[in-house]
């Protein structure tokens, strides 16, 4: 489960591109759900142990078997705008 601890924003989200039908319109499980089960989606991360890692980490804990990852995310980018090319 994730904590909100209060006094520290910040934003997170899952980047797609407009009017992909995976992800358009869905809410964080569904697009989740999509990102883990279609065998052509790739998911990367940032390196483990930054804040976006952890959060990332623990949803898909709730949504996959222990050590299961979706395609890609072993994929490190060095920088945010790297996880984003």
């Amino acid at each position: 489960s994730l904590d909100l601890i209060t006094g520290y924003r910040r934003s997170q989200c899952l980047v797609f591109r407009p009017g992909d039908s995976r992800f358009a319109g869905r809410s964080l499980d569904e697009a989740l759900q999509a990102a883990t089960t279609d065998p052509d989606c790739r998911m990367v991360c940032r390196n483990g142990g930054s804040g976006t890692r952890i959060v990332i980490d623990q949803l898909l804990a709730d949504q996959l078997q222990a050590g299961q990852r979706p395609p890609g995310y072993a994929v490190q980018p060095k920088s945010h705008n790297a996880v984003a090319a």
